[in-house]
Parts: structure tokens; C-alpha cells; sequence
């Protein structure tokens, strides 16, 4: 499988079209693992799925995707679904946007992946449309909070991140870039191949999530 991507999915709707929208999460799963091809699934999504029970009309579903929720969940030129969609051994590949529409649904999604140095955010209205969507590229936002937090100046950031994947003494480096170099989860700014990103950094709601949900 290609990298995976965290993802953190909320619906909306009846208990009906939720429950639909659960089975179709419940089979697709990657290429590589048994699914039925008769009925609809996404492309590339991991076997490991969880589901929140129905409640107060919204269900919570979690798991991994490979490489990107937009590659594997919606419908535009790069997706799995328009890989497969002209594929007669795929005809029930579907993805998250046509769904929303067909069930009538309330749809935000977040993606996290953090081998690819970015998170991913989207919106998606009953009849499909994207209506928000944003793309947060994580080394950036990093710096740009512990700049803040240690009013140390990015440059600086940046020089220190070069020198460890560089392999330059401690002894080279400025103190105060050194101080931050600290194993407690809470403040572990750096490791031996670069930048980290706990939420404090990165502003995570959790793993996955930067922001919150608003359906």
C-alpha cells in the first residue's frame, strides 16, 4: 500500500442513509484485502475502519486511506475513483462527494499525513459539493508556532533542521535551538531526522484533526 493517511470522517443525516454510508466504508478496503466489487466501495481504504454509534443523526468514522483522503474519497482527476469508474471489473467504485448526494448527507472530513507533510480538511454539502476545503502543509505551520512560542526566528529554525540531517556536532549549534531538543511529549520540537510534530506544535485536535468539526 502507499502511505497512508490518518483520516477522521463526521456524517450527517438520517439513521438510514448513515447506516448506508457504514457499509460502504465497511467494504471498501484496500486492493490487496477481499471486498465485493457488487456493491459500491471506496478505493484504497484500509481494513481497520472504525465506526461511532449513531447518534443525535451523526456518526464519527476513522481509519487509514492510502496516500490522501482526496485521492482516495472524492471525485476529481487524481482520485482512485476516476482511475477505476470506466473499469467494468470496478463499475461500483463510488467516492464520498457522489454519496453525500445520493444520501442526502452532511459531510466533513480530516486527512493527516504526516509522511507527506501535510493535513487535509474538507466540506462537503447534500448535493455533493465541496463547499470547504483546505490543505495545511505541516513543516511550515511547525516552525511557524515554535518561532512564536520561543521567539526564535524561522531562519534559525530552518538552519537547525539542515544542520542535524547534516550530522553536525551539538557543539556547533546554538544553545538556544539546543534547549529545544527535550524528550518530554509535550515539548519534543526536533528528532535526529528533523522536525516533529506533536499537536502542541502542529495544533492538532488529536491525531488527526486540525480544527473541528462544525456539522
Amino acid at each position: 500500500m502507499a502511505n497512508l493517511a490518518d483520516f477522521e470522517l463526521k456524517a450527517k443525516g438520517s439513521a438510514e442513509s448513515l447506516l448506508a454510508l457504514k457499509k460502504v466504508f465497511e467494504n471498501g478496503n484496500d486492493e490487496n484485502h477481499p471486498f465485493d466489487k457488487s456493491k459500491n466501495f471506496l478505493p484504497r481504504i484500509d481494513d481497520g475502519v472504525g465506526f461511532t454509534a449513531i447518534e443525535n443523526d451523526t456518526i464519527m468514522i476513522s481509519g487509514c486511506c492510502a496516500w490522501s483522503v482526496d485521492n482516495c474519497m472524492l471525485d476529481n482527476k487524481n482520485s482512485y475513483y476516476n482511475k477505476f469508474k470506466d473499469d467494468p471489473d470496478y463499475k461500483e467504485v463510488t467516492n464520498v462527494q457522489k454519496l453525500a448526494k445520493e444520501l442526502n448527507l452532511e459531510i466533513e472530513i480530516f486527512g493527516n499525513e504526516i509522511g507527506g507533510d501535510f493535513a487535509e480538511y474538507y466540506r462537503i454539502n447534500n448535493n455533493g459539493k465541496i463547499i470547504s476545503s483546505k490543505t495545511i502543509f505541516l513543516t511550515k505551520n511547525a516552525i511557524k508556532n515554535i518561532s512564536k512560542k520561543f521567539d526564535i526566528s524561522t531562519r534559525k529554525i530552518h538552519k537547525y533542521i539542515e544542520s542535524l540531517s547534516d550530522g553536525l556536532d551539538e557543539s556547533e549549534l546554538d544553545q538556544e535551538m539546543l534547549n529545544l531538543y527535550d524528550t518530554d511529549y509535550e515539548d519534543y520540537v526536533f528528532d535526529d531526522s528533523g522536525i516533529y510534530y506533536p499537536a502542541y506544535y502542529v495544533i492538532f485536535n488529536n491525531s488527526v484533526r486540525y480544527g473541528e468539526f462544525t456539522i
